[in-house]
């Protein structure tokens, strides 16, 4: 095919498109135009035309598929026309698919409804019931990354998020004993009930037990912060996002946060500028996390929890045998 012919083709499919986007048809063939834009672009893939990425979005959105390959595309997109000094050009762009997706919304997670749309006062509620549960049991429970940056920055939970993420304090001085602590603290989450097999994914994040508000239930993550000694003192390490740059006195001691009354870091700043960087203050629902760079500081930690991670294999490969077995008893009846 020529090039003039794939640049037709594009625009045809970028049209196709568009139309399901924004009236809602989910009954296009979305792997055959999937498909056919992949290989219109094999030969520039590293550089695809505007009009190529702006049609795999509106695909993707439309069907709500591939949503972080899609949430990728809008970053580059935008790059893209800051550098041309078009963003407002993006801005109708992203406009035109938020109004198409709503009241979902194009996230890290994939596509649903955020927190823009649910009763926070329902999530703060129980979020008080799970952390009270934890401190019971002699932990530290804290608001951490997006969490932390909606009440510090909003004010509230922020609106295109959906889920919460909690950090709880352990008393390991290390990564391979913060690795062993953090398989113990999950099985005392799943004896107290608190913790969620159905969201579970990763060794690194657990999953507690979600809230259902408005018809969908609040995922919230937990992760592990334990302290180095050092010559300067405790340094704090809060996987994935503080590798030794805190000091135990930047978090402890916590302190009450004036939106929901949970506890927050003693210097909340300097962690979200940590995790956010320092623009932390100006939102960006295009944010990435460089997940590569913190997996590889985190590594012995990451490389102890493979116990773990086999059990989370072997648990996911029992629930899909026994789906089958059920499906085949169902056909055979």
């Amino acid at each position: 095919m020529k090039r003039w012919q794939r640049r037709v083709r594009i625009s045809e499919i970028h049209a196709i498109a568009q139309v399901a986007l924004t009236h809602g048809r989910h009954n296009i063939d979305y792997k055959k135009y999937h498909t056919e834009l992949t290989s219109l672009n094999e030969a520039h893939s590293s550089k695809p035309s505007t009009d190529w990425i702006e049609a795999m979005v509106m695909l993707n959105a439309s069907q709500r598929k591939r949503s972080r390959r899609t949430l990728g595309l809008m970053r580059r997109l935008s790059q893209r026309h800051t550098d041309q000094g078009t963003e407002a050009e993006f801005q109708a762009f992203e406009t035109m698919v938020s109004e198409a997706l709503a009241p979902d919304r194009l996230n890290h997670h994939g596509y649903g409804q955020t927190f823009a749309h649910l009763d926070h006062d329902d999530i703060w509620s129980h979020l008080r019931e799970v952390i009270e549960a934890l401190e019971n049991e002699g932990h530290s429970v804290f608001l951490n990354s997006g969490t932390l940056l909606g009440v510090v920055r909003d004010g509230k939970l922020i609106e295109h998020d959906d889920d919460i993420d909690l950090a709880v304090e352990l008393s390991a001085k290390t990564q391979k004993e913060a690795a062993a602590e953090w398989i113990e603290i999950r099985d005392l989450l799943e004896k107290m009930d608190l913790f969620d097999h159905e969201a579970d994914v990763a060794p690194m994040i657990h999953k507690l037990t979600s809230k259902e508000v408005n018809g969908r239930f609040v995922e919230i993550d937990l992760f592990p912060l334990w302290f180095q000694d050092t010559d300067e003192g405790e340094r704090a390490w809060l996987y994935p996002h503080t590798r030794g740059e805190l000091m135990r006195e930047d978090i402890f001691p916590l302190k009450a946060c004036d939106v929901s009354g949970l506890m927050l870091p003693a210097v909340p700043e300097k962690m979200l500028a940590l995790n956010y960087g320092e623009n932390w203050q100006t939102p960006d629902p295009l944010w990435r996390f460089d997940w590569i760079d913190s997996h590889a500081h985190f590594k012995e930690f990451i490389t102890s929890l493979k116990p773990l991670s086999k059990r989370i294999r072997k648990a996911k490969k029992a629930k899909v045998a026994a789906i089958d077995n059920t499906v085949s008893k169902k056909e055979a009846a």
